[in-house]
């Protein structure tokens, strides 16, 4: 009979230790599903903040971007006609500030990749088929002004097609 009673104890000693090891593993682990679900919550409201603010101010810029590729294909624009034009030349740097803070926050994987590829099209769009604003972003990284765009000595914030 003593065996048994010994038996018992060191059984009941042996499952308290299992049921408190299993209910740790379960807090453990509704604890990491609610820190990835909080998580990811918090990246989509990042990205969407990101994707409204960068959307609300190209839209503020879209219709001068478009002048001023109309006003280059009649008749190209000089650097400075472009800048005695206040109006044009404050949306060409708005438009490469936006580009820049774009590329940056691409890089911190911060814009989802559907989202920097047709961001990235568009950019590279308005470089390419507006020659004026090539010349002025040329201008804009001379020496190291690249750095006040987020830039290394080496990056490219567009493609020249």
């Amino acid at each position: 009979m003593e065996t048994l009673n010994e038996w018992f104890k060191n059984h009941e000693a042996l499952s308290s230790v299992f049921s408190t090891l299993f209910i740790g593993m379960v807090a453990l682990a509704i604890t990491w599903i609610y820190s990835a679900k909080s998580k990811k919550i918090s990246e989509d409201e990042i990205f969407y903040n990101l994707y409204s603010k960068f959307n609300e101010r190209y839209d503020k810029i879209n219709d001068i971007l478009q002048e001023l590729y109309i006003a280059n294909l009649a008749n190209p624009i000089t650097i400075e006609e472009l800048k005695n034009d206040i109006r044009l030349h404050s949306a060409c740097i708005d438009f490469f500030n936006i580009c820049a803070e774009e590329h940056y926050w691409n890089r911190r994987k911060r814009i989802e990749k559907e989202v920097w590829d047709a961001w990235n099209y568009g950019m590279n769009n308005w470089y390419n088929k507006t020659e004026v604003l090539k010349l002025l972003w040329k201008e804009e990284i001379a020496g190291e002004k690249y750095k006040s765009y987020y830039l290394e000595k080496d990056d490219n914030l567009f493609q020249e097609l």
